[in-house]
């Protein structure tokens, strides 16, 4: 039997966090995919983050204070409510209303050259609130709000 949805998207969440820790350690600029893969990558988690959210209020069987529970936390947690800022303002361009009353900038790359032989690496970088910050450092502690958040409420384990 399948799994809940919620679950198929924590799932993901994880995944997606996975390659963006890939691109960190051993991204190489091959001319194939330029600045946008990575990129890429880091709005698709912060999407996905988002459709957990989403899963979550549609739980089948559950308590029907869950969807407003999941709203107050996505609304009170930082790193949640930034993650959802995030993925509103791709999807509308502009973001009108926002949990986190933060500035949210787009995601830019930065390459590093590691050795002689032109290894490099790429970071990705958010600008919140007129600071960069760092999309990998941001995505780590997303999943960690969401996994406490799921654990207290025995949907996952």
């Amino acid at each position: 039997m399948e799994p809940p949805k919620y679950q198929r998207k924590w799932e993901e969440l994880n995944r997606a966090l996975e390659r963006l820790k890939k691109f960190y350690q051993n991204y190489v600029q091959d001319g194939h995919d330029s600045f946008q893969g990575p990129k890429d990558f880091a709005n698709n988690f912060f999407r996905i983050s988002y459709e957990l959210k989403e899963a979550i209020k549609k739980i089948d069987n559950i308590s029907s204070t869950l969807p407003n529970t999941v709203e107050q936390f996505a609304s009170s947690n930082p790193w949640v409510g930034l993650s959802l800022d995030i993925t509103n303002q791709e999807k509308h361009i502009s973001l009108n209303r926002s949990r986190t009353s933060k500035q949210i900038g787009t995601i830019t790359s930065h390459v590093h050259i590691f050795d002689l032989n032109g290894k490099d690496r790429t970071e990705l970088k958010i600008e919140i609130a007129r600071k960069k910050e760092d999309c990998l450092e941001v995505a780590e502690q997303i999943v960690k709000a969401w996994k406490t958040f799921l654990i207290d409420r025995s949907l996952i384990s």
